[in-house]
């Protein structure tokens, strides 16, 4: 018979806190691009360098609320601090908030734009 480690307890996402993992630049309107590495470590980024013409990165264009969510990430505050200062910052426009909140940093998290800690 295998032993098997206990599984750990399954994390919420509202109680952890995002980091930023890649540069960003914020455009003339205001709102955030993300810089996202198009390939992962060294030999594929030489190898498919020269066939994307030398752009080495994804450009993410994020919307209103989105640059306003990743300008607050700041690796102090927890998923769901970042939800409520959205939503101070624009009210009932962004409901469900938390949801929507969460689901933009499970899509940052996916595309390793951010790492999420514990605390």
């Amino acid at each position: 018979m295998l032993c098997r480690a206990p599984k750990a307890p399954p994390r919420n996402l509202m109680d952890l806190y995002p980091k930023k993992g890649v540069e960003s630049q914020v455009e003339p309107s205001g709102r955030t691009t993300l810089m996202l590495p198009r390939f992962q470590g060294p030999f594929w980024g030489r190898l498919f360098f020269f066939l994307f013409r030398g752009r080495p990165n994804i450009l993410l264009h994020l919307d209103e609320v989105g640059s306003f969510v990743w300008e607050q990430v700041d690796g102090e505050s927890s998923v769901f601090d970042l939800a409520e200062k959205a939503h101070a910052q624009f009210g009932d426009k962004v409901q469900p908030v938390h949801e929507r909140v969460a689901a933009f940093i499970a899509m940052l998290t996916n595309a390793k734009a951010i790492e999420l800690l514990e605390k």
